[in-house]
């Protein structure tokens, strides 16, 4: 018997007392509840539950802290695979972690197994329950983000890799090699990846932390508007006329058509992702203060490294440098770039 209930009238909700007279919730605690041996209304009603809650409080301050997330750790969650362990579910059952402490897991192992076998001896009838725990922790969340952050580190860094070369080849002319602009596309990846970091680290620098979600769309999120902008801004400087030679006057008279609308999309943007923070879901809040940071940092960057490294490769381009080797190789009689065939048609 979990709990003893008084039965309700038609239209209520039953009242249940543990065994010293605290009132329990059923719904917090208990789950898949229903009352048995009740013949009447008047008769209470013993509580029989499919899965029970349990709540551990510890302080959480700058001084006890550490102590507790290693309590969790070494303590909680391992007890909770424990559990499971011994009773043969392939559900949480990792004991893999710091050996200190592993004797006293294999004691709780051997004890259950001990009344599983006296219980199967003394009541043949009457098997157990296939049961399971679940758990979850205040450092579950960063475990999580630690756990799919590995898994996903070969995903990223592939699609990562993959939008360089996408870049490095549609933003220039492949395979001129002083057209071809692989050292450009490179500063452009580069420029979204320390924005990726500098949204994430102002985040904790402000003392939040990252949240799965974050985690897993911020950096594809900040690559699609970098890679949006580098190619806005690459297309803006080559519609600029021949006849205007001086490269300051190029960059000047391209970031003048394009300067403003990204500027503008970057604006609405970030404002769109802090307005969220108004929300009162924590894991939303973090997601957009990691992606508005992230849009300004990248358009910070974008104006300033980019922007400068559009203008290098123009000198090395007038100087018939080859591309990425452009202190050692100077192409002699350079293949003139070639016109363009998709864009003009639309």
């Amino acid at each position: 018997m979990l709990a003893t209930c008084i039965t309700p009238l038609p239209g209520q909700t039953k009242a249940c007392f543990d065994q010293m007279g605290t009132p329990v919730l059923t719904y917090a605690v208990f789950g898949d509840t229903h009352c048995t041996n009740v013949a009447s209304e008047c008769d209470q009603c013993n509580l029989d539950a499919g899965g029970m809650q349990f709540t551990y409080l510890l302080n959480h301050n700058e001084y006890s802290l550490v102590t507790a997330e290693n309590w969790e750790s070494q303590v909680f969650i391992r007890n909770v695979k424990t559990f499971n362990y011994a009773l043969g579910n392939d559900y949480h059952t990792d004991l893999s972690g710091p050996l200190e402490g592993m004797e006293y897991n294999q004691d709780l192992i051997d004890e259950i197994n001990f009344i599983k076998a006296n219980w199967t001896a003394t009541y043949p009838d009457m098997p157990i329950k296939q049961m399971k725990a679940d758990y979850l922790a205040e450092r579950s969340i960063e475990d999580n983000i630690v756990l799919e952050s590995s898994q996903n580190e070969l995903i990223v860094v592939i699609s990562y890799i993959l939008m360089f070369f996408y870049v490095s080849i549609a933003i220039g002319f492949f395979p001129n090699m002083i057209h071809c602009k692989f050292g450009l596309g490179f500063v452009g990846i580069s420029v979204v990846l320390m924005s990726l970091m500098g949204g994430i680290g102002l985040t904790f620098y402000w003392n939040d932390k990252l949240t799965m979600i974050s985690a897993e769309v911020v950096p594809f999120l900040i690559l699609a508007i970098g890679v949006d902008n580098m190619f806005l801004i690459a297309r803006a400087e080559r519609e600029i006329p021949e006849s205007v030679t001086a490269v300051e006057e190029r960059i000047g008279f391209a970031m003048k058509e394009i300067g403003p609308s990204i500027f503008t999309a970057a604006l609405c943007e970030s404002l769109a992702f802090f307005i969220g923070l108004l929300t009162d879901v924590p894991a939303l809040q973090n997601f957009c203060l990691v992606a508005g940071l992230g849009v300004v940092v990248d358009f910070l960057l974008q104006m300033t490294i980019f922007v400068g490294a559009l203008a290098i490769d123009n000198r090395r381009i007038q100087k018939d440098r080859a591309d990425l080797i452009c202190c050692c190789v100077k192409v002699n009689n350079p293949t003139p770039r070639r016109d363009e065939f998709f864009r003009p048609q639309f």
